[in-house]
């Protein structure tokens, strides 16, 4: 079995990872961050913020606006 250098050789190499990544992120609308009742779900509102939901609470947090 071959074993394989994770990290990329080339510049072309890390483009194309870099690439992939966000052709996977943008694919998302939301991803949740922790678990049971200490999980936060972060998403894009319709303002175009960042903002994370408590799961147990439903407070909002704003990460990052535009």
């Amino acid at each position: 079995m071959v074993v394989r250098d994770p990290r990329p050789r080339t510049l072309e190499e890390v483009l194309r990872q870099m690439e992939d990544r966000i052709r996977r992120l943008e694919a998302r609308t939301s991803t949740v961050v922790g678990a049971g009742d200490r999980a936060w779900v972060v998403e894009v509102d319709a303002a175009g913020r960042l903002v994370a939901r408590h799961v147990a609470t439903g407070a909002v947090t704003i990460i990052a606006a535009p």
